[in-house]
């Protein structure tokens, strides 16, 4: 038997569903129905029970999923006090809660097609329900406690196992309708059963000698009214206070709502205006504009043409209301889920599909048979894939990992819904942000309407002056054909003029006058040619000059460019090598890549532990093994983090210095990496103030330089440390056990072998300390609890490499060697190339949120 039951994991549409109807419920207006129906559920979210206690919810639809029970252990019944409608239908509930009767507003049960085997004893609490339903049941007897419900309507107990009724069942006046099994009953007899609910009611009235009475004797509330109960007797007064507190946050929300609906109509109101007075000041400009040419033709006797301003005006408008207010979008459309088709249903669905086609050709008898048949054909091939497919899924899920991942999972769903309420404040910072912005746009197409506004009233009021100029201009041209008309007469030539005519003087002064004009046309005529080649010649040297001047402009320009871009490089390049140096001098990051590189050796150590292991079955030793592979993958994820921290760190530094350089400094960066380079070690600036040399180097190979300038101030030597303990070393600040025995080792060694050298010192003491068998002894989770800091070295507790197999392989390929660790699990079990494909770790099948590649043996 499994530890645990199997459970259904939910698809990625049922989740979306599910968040999608409680964070509508939370919306302000929301009506009184919380449907999580079809959700494919195991268990009721204790999310529902605080909504429908807090926002008071009368209806609570839970049917199409695959509940077992009602009521979770963390929550309790009485958080449904106010529901009056609950659909449990299509579930596989076993049992109905012993406190049911808490329910005191419950009306409508629907209970159908579950896995009921008995009904409470407390059910006969519910005064108010009118509907029970549990068709479809286990059911082998009612309570007793069925008589004591008053207000009881409709009862279906059909394709159940009952057969007897109770006789306290004739209590319950005001049954109308009584669903059963008429033919199966024993108690009444299947003949009585037959007759209809009205000769059953007679019959257990007679048998407890009572008078029966028709149920329509007997008045009941309708189901939108409340119960004559106080709904609030079940709440405390905290509950109540935040009750109160939250129907205050939903009515400011609902005002808000309302305010920007009121924001919304006001702005179609205005629109709907300004589209009005367009269309007015339209028909007004067509009107005046026949009206001003008119008038020109009849005063000038011509035509006209004025100028478009008005159409560029109103697509200006037009335009900005586009920009302002946008367009909408299209609806998308959702796609089937089909990632169990196999081919085999593929190939099915592809010869339905073309049945199909050829039947809509043809319109065939026979084409239409065959469509069908092959349709339930499919039909029936679909539904085995699937099964299939979800089997497969339920078997690979009926693992430890597999609990594991539904565990996080489920915990995961909580979180997501604890932080609807936080998502939907968001959204409402969101929206307010986008009204304002609305606001601001609306402002500045208002300005702009205001602008064109005030540009059609000047040029209105400028054709006004011009239909003035015009009546004044009509009035001269008036005048100039009154004067016209009287130089006709005066000009008219009369007989005794015509007489008196000298015609030959007359042909000689109009021959003189010809000539005189005829010259000064010619000489008009070649100073304006010698002007326009001037001019011409002009032009010419100055675009000559023109282009020249720019040549000049963009040469030096290049060379400008050009320098400014070497020397730039030239900084650039040596920030570069005086950033890669930092980081190689630095103690901190060299400390962390050395930490990071012990733990990679230490899990490639475990995991090939855990495989020798796992082909052994030594189930016992993998758990301890598996603990401390977890722990050494935190720590190899803090140390990542660390380093990634220093390297911001040293950025900082470097850019702190950039900023304190001089800018007139030539060669600042080089400077600066001479100096770096120039720059003695630690472990040499010790020996120079004294510290001994073998000293040195023993805190060297322990990854414990931090502690020379300790020892250095306190001017510590071989013979001070051996009538020290581990008590005076951790008053002086060297805190860590393994330091402080390899320094009380060592100081033992100097002083009964002189000649010696102390370099075998740590090796030796970790012989000493790691006696016995060769397995790998990660640190326990106690012990990583303090943060990996320069003052916390790890020393390597796996097996060194050459006491292992040589072979590492990959377990996927079996060629190259395992060089990436996956994280968080911390297996080094895939090559480069096969680990680029592998979505879980193929040891522990956990999902791969990272992967490290390794450089080094």
């Amino acid at each position: 038997m499994p530890l645990f039951y199997k459970k259904k994991k939910p698809s990625e549409e049922s989740k979306k569903r599910l968040a999608y109807q409680l964070c509508l419920s939370k919306e302000a207006g929301a009506d009184d129905i919380l449907d999580i129906s079809n959700c494919e559920l195991s268990e009721v979210p204790s999310s529902v029970f605080s909504i429908c206690k807090v926002l008071q919810k009368k209806v609570l639809i839970l049917c199409g999923n695959e509940l077992k029970t009602l009521v979770p252990k963390t929550c309790a019944t009485n958080a449904l006090a106010t529901i009056k409608v609950l659909d449990l239908h299509e579930n596989k509930l076993t049992s109905l809660p012993d406190d049911i009767g808490q329910l005191s507003s419950l009306q409508v049960l629907n209970a159908e097609n579950n896995q009921i085997k008995a009904l409470p004893v407390s059910i006969g609490d519910l005064q108010n329900l009118q509907t029970l339903n549990v068709k479809g049941n286990c059911l082998r007897e009612l309570p007793s406690s069925v008589g004591q419900m008053a207000s009881l309507r409709t009862l279906d107990l059909s394709e159940n196992s009952i057969r007897e009724l109770p006789k306290e069942l004739a209590n319950v006046r005001t049954l109308e309708s009584l669903t059963l099994d008429a033919c199966s009953m024993s108690y009444p007899l299947a003949s009585v059963c037959t007759a209809g609910t009205e000769e059953i009611q007679r019959f257990l009235c007679s048998e407890l000698g009572l008078e029966y009475c028709p149920p329509s004797q007997y008045l009941l509330p309708v189901l939108e009214n409340d119960s004559s109960k106080p709904s609030l007797d079940c709440v405390d007064g905290e509950d109540i206070a935040w009750q109160s507190k939250f129907m205050d946050y939903e009515r400011r929300k609902e005002q808000k709502q309302l305010e920007k609906l009121n924001f919304e109509k006001e702005l179609e109101e205005k629109q709907r205006e300004q589209a009005q007075l367009l269309h007015l000041n339209n028909s007004r400009k067509e009107g005046m504009l026949l009206s001003v040419k008119l008038k020109l033709r009849q005063a000038l006797g011509g035509q006209v043409v004025l100028p478009t301003d008005w159409e560029t005006t109103a697509e200006v408008i037009r335009e900005t209301g586009r920009k302002v207010l946008g367009v909408s979008s299209g609806r998308r459309k959702e796609d089937k889920e089909t990632w169990w088709w196999n081919e085999e249903v593929q190939d099915s669905i592809q010869r339905k599909r073309f049945v199909k086609k050829k039947w809509d050709m043809d319109r065939t008898e026979e084409n239409r048979q065959v469509y069908k048949e092959l349709q339930r054909r499919v039909k029936r091939e679909v539904s085995k894939a699937k099964q299939k497919a979800y089997d497969e899924l339920y078997t690979r899920l009926d693992t430890r990992e597999g609990e594991k991942d539904l565990y996080r999972l489920a915990r995961q769903r909580d979180r997501d819904g604890k932080d609807v309420q936080q998502e939907q404040e968001r959204v409402e910072q969101g929206v307010c942000l986008q009204q304002k912005v609305q606001e601001a746009e609306r402002q500045k197409l208002l300005e702009k309407v205001r602008r064109a506004e005030a540009s059609i009233g000047a040029r209105i009021s400028n054709l006004l002056l011009d239909n003035k100029r015009q009546a004044k201009s009509a009035e001269f041209l008036q005048a100039l054909e009154e004067d016209r008309i009287h130089m006709e007469h005066l000009t008219a030539i009369t007989q005794e003029e015509a007489s008196s005519l000298r015609k030959r003087d007359i042909a000689v002064a109009m021959q003189t006058m010809l000539s005189e004009t005829y010259s000064l046309r010619l000489l008009q005529e070649a100073s304006e040619t010698r002007r326009q080649s001037m001019v011409s010649e002009a032009c010419k040297s100055m675009e000559t000059l023109d282009k020249k001047f720019e040549q000049v402009l963009a040469l030096q320009q290049l060379d400008k460019s050009k320098a400014i871009s070497q020397i730039l490089q030239e900084e650039e390049m040596q920030k570069a090598a005086f950033e890669a140096l930092q980081l190689q001098r630095d103690s901190v990051h060299g400390y962390i890549r050395n930490q990071i590189i012990l733990i990679e050796a230490e899990l490639m150590q475990l995991t090939k532990l855990e495989v020798k292991r796992r082909n052994l079955d030594a189930e016992t030793l993998q758990e301890a093994l598996a603990g401390q592979r977890t722990a050494l993958s935190d720590m190899l994820q803090q140390l990542l983090k660390q380093k990634d921290q220093r390297e911001v760190e040293l950025k900082q530094i470097l850019m702190e210095m950039e900023l304190k350089s001089d800018s007139t400094q030539q060669n600042y960066w080089m400077i600066q990496y001479q100096r770096l380079l120039d720059a003695k070690p630690l472990s040499l600036r010790m020996q120079e103030a004294g510290v001994d040399k073998d000293l040195v180097n023993l805190l060297c190979k322990l990854s414990a330089q931090h502690y020379l300038p300790i020892i250095a101030h306190h001017r510590i030597t071989a013979e001070a440390l051996r009538h020290m303990t581990t008590k005076d070393l951790g008053k002086l600040g060297i805190s860590e056990m393994g330091v402080q025995k390899s320094l009380l080792h060592w100081a033992r060694e100097q002083t009964n072998s002189p000649k010696n050298s102390p370099k075998n010192s740590p090796r030796k003491f970790q012989e000493e300390q790691e006696p016995g068998p060769s397995l790998p002894t990660a640190p326990l989770p106690q012990q990583l609890t303090p943060p990996l800091t320069p003052s916390t070295p790890l020393t390597p507790t796996a097996p060194s490499p050459l006491d292992t197999p040589s072979t590492n392989e990959c377990v996927v390929c079996m060629e190259d060697r395992s060089l990436v660790v996956f994280l968080p699990c911390g297996h080094i079990c895939c090559c480069q190339v096969c680990s680029d494909a592998l979505q879980s770790c193929p040891l522990c099948r956990s999902n791969i949120t990272q992967r490290i590649r390794l450089y080094h043996g």
